[in-house]
């Protein structure tokens, strides 16, 4: 398979040409690849990608071009370590260290229309008892996704395995997930201005990313409703404000998610 890439605009006489020498399931996947080449895409813009698609005996299967958005602004926020979860709304670098229950939890989801939500499951891992985010789980549209830290992916109820610098895409083209740098797994979300990243391994890492301001003032849990406003990130389901962070933990815990408790007969 063969792309062609050029910015809008800023169209050359010669395009780059990026080369794969195996079958990917649909050329959205190298869109990670653009990141790099084109500075990082850190500006607004779209970039245009004229791509061949072929099959192992060299028949073309597609001949296309499409846009790729660059949309800002782009927010972002996630959490780490012990764990500490950063707000949509808070400044950058500010945490919140004590969300670390031992049960699985609404990490963001869309409240108003139902487009995404993800979760994180929090364990035991360490010797001196710490949490570690193990899991995060994704219900995008039909598809539903879920990440371990232990370098498991189970995409749909079928468990998956992405070589370094390669990616996987649904059959629908609908979710790209694409793995770099050995534990960085990146989720798009063809559609839904949304990217979801997690860093596998000891210490696991997960963000979420909010694309065009689509999402401004419609999302809840963990991470907040990014509406610009860091004095009512911590709003519990039924849109009251959390008087404590064991209130705010409990009232984003998804229901049967935590260990029972052994009971001494």
């Amino acid at each position: 398979m063969s792309v062609y890439a050029y910015k809008e605009g800023d169209q050359p006489t010669n395009p780059t040409v990026l080369t794969v020498d195996q079958c990917v399931p649909g050329f959205l996947g190298l869109l990670p690849t653009f990141t790099s080449f084109f500075d990082g895409l850190q500006s607004c813009g779209s970039v245009i990608i004229n791509a061949t698609l072929r099959s192992n005996d060299g028949s073309m299967i597609a001949d296309n071009v499409h846009a790729y958005p660059m949309e800002c602004p782009c927010d972002t926020a996630g959490g780490k370590g012990d764990p500490h979860y950063e707000q949509c709304d808070q400044p950058k670098g500010e945490e919140i260290d004590g969300l670390n229950g031992d049960c699985e939890y609404v990490l963001s989801k869309d409240c108003v229309n139902g487009v995404y939500a993800a979760y994180v499951t929090h364990s035991h891992t360490s010797p001196n008892g710490a949490r570690r985010i193990q899991r995060l789980r994704l219900e995008l549209g039909k598809h539903n996704l879920r990440l371990y830290a232990n370098r498991t992916i189970i995409v749909d109820g079928e468990i998956i395995d992405i070589e370094n610098d390669a990616a996987f895409g649904t059959s629908d083209y609908q979710l790209i997930i694409t793995r770099r740098d050995g534990d960085r797994l990146l989720v798009e979300a063809l559609g839904t201005h949304l990217s979801f990243e997690m860093i596998r391994g000891k210490n696991p890492k997960v963000n979420v990313f909010w694309k065009g301001g689509v999402y401004k003032n419609s999302t809840c849990g963990f991470l907040g409703n990014c509406n610009d406003n860091p004095e009512d990130d911590f709003l519990l389901p039924n849109g009251t404000q959390a008087n404590t962070l064991k209130e705010f933990e409990a009232g984003w815990t998804v229901p049967g998610s935590c260990p029972k408790e052994e009971v001494e007969i």
